[in-house]
């Protein structure tokens, strides 16, 4: 699949264009001076049908009908002047664009349905978190949607400096720095990007020094703190086989495929997403709205180090499909999650729907939920069949189970997303699971 290049001075003038046309639903094309050529600028369609859009989009669910301004369709009018600017300008669409502000960049069944020509790709902007849009590109291939790379150029040379080498005391002093706490143990750097990156980089000394940098301060009464703060919302979950992907086998989407048998040893994973006020209590100065809300706006950076705090771990993405159950589908899905459907316009408190077969509450909907894993679309086609888990040191981090926002064809147990690892929105949190038991 070739990628798509583009200039990082054309993204940088179309995201500052759709940030001054936010909230508004943008549509429009990317276009070249050849036919499937690279893109050299893009043209927006400025007047939304709005007849012709309740007719389509209503149809496709509650979702549209709640949320008017997601879905466009161009006036006939305008398809027209857009067309006569192509032709003026001796211009070729080569790409299709839009806007979503709830979604995560996602090309569902509905953009796949609506999308105008197999010859061109297509490219979504999310502005669910305003100040870190995300853009993702598209292509169908015999009806299935397939993710394409986008490769950014600068038109000036790079004037990066040497990077200068460091010797390991002074990698050691930097570190134990970073990984410096107060009395009561909370940390006192306030990025958890780096604090993970520092705790990464510890584990390149000897035992003895590791100790001293980590176990002797910052994850020293990980153990008690568990004890004292997670233990009573862990469900061992005992271990087996299970085929991923199996009851979706039908609806296949980028990298759900092929069907493959995956087996797990015995873990625990929290019965519910963890709580406004369970992370509270890591990082004190985050704000609570609502204690019983579940905790997002989080990156996967921050999930981690909480994780590192209380001596647990993400759920490989293994462990949250196996975790998901098997009883859920899309007939009874509004026993089990919040959803596209639900009618509601806002997160809802943790463990208010119907738990699952295992015992826990709100793995599908909601909010969306970190991972352990790197993603890749193809890693199990390679990966072990025992445990296995994507630990390559690449930014892409698998999240699961959908939000309130998502689409029954989003919203179940084998759907597979990936966001950055320093994303975040308010629609994104996590759930913990302890390995030993």
């Amino acid at each position: 699949m070739k990628n798509i290049v583009i200039s990082r001075s054309l993204v940088n003038k179309f995201i500052i264009e759709l940030k001054r046309r936010y909230p508004r639903k943008t549509l429009g094309y990317f276009i070249s001076s050849t036919k499937l050529g690279e893109p050299e600028d893009f043209i927006i369609f400025e007047n939304n049908d709005i007849e012709a859009r309740n007719k389509v989009f209503d149809s496709y669910g509650a979702y549209y009908k709640i949320h008017q301004d997601a879905g466009c369709i161009a006036t006939p009018d305008e398809s027209l002047r857009v067309e006569k600017i192509l032709k003026e300008r001796k211009l070729f669409p080569v790409g299709v664009f839009h806007t979503h502000n709830r979604m995560p960049t996602l090309f569902n069944y509905v953009d796949q349905e609506l999308h105008i020509s197999p010859y061109l790709w297509h490219i979504i902007c999310s502005f669910r978190n305003y100040e870190l849009p995300q853009i993702r590109a598209y292509t169908l291939i015999n009806g299935f949607a397939v993710e394409i790379e986008i490769d950014y150029f600068d038109e000036t040379e790079s004037n990066d400096l040497p990077k200068i080498k460091r010797n390991d005391k002074d990698i050691y002093q930097e570190l134990e720095y970073i990984l410096r706490c107060n009395k009561k143990g909370e940390h006192l750097e306030r990025d958890n990007k780096i604090i993970y990156h520092a705790i990464n980089a510890s584990n390149t000394f000897s035992t003895e020094l590791k100790r001293s940098l980590l176990y002797d301060r910052y994850i020293k009464d990980a153990t008690e703190r568990f004890a004292d703060i997670l233990s009573d919302y862990m469900v061992i979950i005992p271990g087996g086989s299970y085929y991923m992907d199996f009851n979706d086998a039908c609806n296949t989407d980028i990298g759900e495929t092929p069907c493959r048998e995956i087996r797990l040893d015995s873990f625990a994973i929290s019965k519910s997403l963890i709580t406004e006020k369970i992370y509270k209590l890591f990082d004190s100065e985050y704000k609570v709205i609502n204690p019983n809300l579940p905790v997002t706006n989080i990156s996967w950076y921050d999930a981690m180090v909480f994780s590192f705090w209380l001596g647990v771990s993400l759920p490989s993405e293994n462990q949250w499909e196996y975790s998901c159950g098997c009883d859920l589908c899309v007939d009874n899905i509004s026993k089990f999650a919040w959803c596209s459907e639900s009618n509601v316009t806002c997160i809802q408190p943790v463990m208010q729907l119907q738990k699952n077969e295992f015992g826990l509450y709100d793995m599908l909907g909601n909010v969306w939920e970190w991972c352990l894993d790197s993603f890749e679309s193809d890693h199990y086609q390679y990966s072990a069949k025992a445990n296995p888990t994507n630990a390559k040191n690449i930014s892409k981090k698998i999240c699961r189970g959908g939000s309130i926002y998502a689409t029954t064809d989003i919203c179940r147990r084998g759907f597979r997303h990936y966001e950055h690892a320093d994303f975040f929105a308010l629609d994104l949190g996590f759930r913990v699971v302890l390995n030993d038991i």
